[in-house]
């Protein structure tokens, strides 16, 4: 345990002690100097520290360099996804039409293979069939990665 002056009466109190034994201050040994310095630091490095982070993670703002093929390929097939759930969104809504109960859909697995100017979409869903009983289906289709 170690011992300091107590910021009042200078008398020596245990850095643990919330009060001094002398004069009755609180937190003896602890000085406002130093509480005021640790906000002042948080308050300038979380800011900053935001602000790195966000801007590591994108390629776009921080680069003028251009797209390559391979970028500008990848962007467009991103777009025929959903971010939630990496579904193929138009597939999704096709499959939900030929439901019997469209809001049973739930959404398993989606891959795809890039076939040039079409994917092959494979998606697994489940879904309640005419007789109430849950069922796992698969379906593969060929989508145009420009009308998705």
């Amino acid at each position: 345990m170690a011992l300091k002056p107590c910021k009042e009466c200078k008398k020596e109190v245990s850095t643990q002690a919330r009060k001094c034994p002398h004069c009755g201050v609180s937190y003896p040994t602890k000085n406002i100097t130093q509480g005021c310095l640790v906000a002042l630091i948080l308050i300038v490095c979380i800011p900053f520290l935001v602000v790195q982070c966000a801007g590591n993670g994108s390629n776009e703002s921080n680069s003028n360099t251009p797209k390559t093929a391979e970028e500008i390929r990848s962007d467009e097939i991103k777009k025929n996804f959903s971010v939630w759930d990496g579904s193929h969104i138009k597939l999704t809504k096709v499959i939900e039409e030929s439901m019997h109960d469209p809001d049973s859909y739930e959404h398993i697995e989606t891959r795809y293979i890039d076939e040039g100017k079409k994917l092959l979409v494979t998606t697994i869903f489940s879904g309640t069939n005419v007789y109430g009983g849950r069922v796992r289906s698969i379906i593969r289709a060929y989508t145009d990665t420009s009308t998705g």
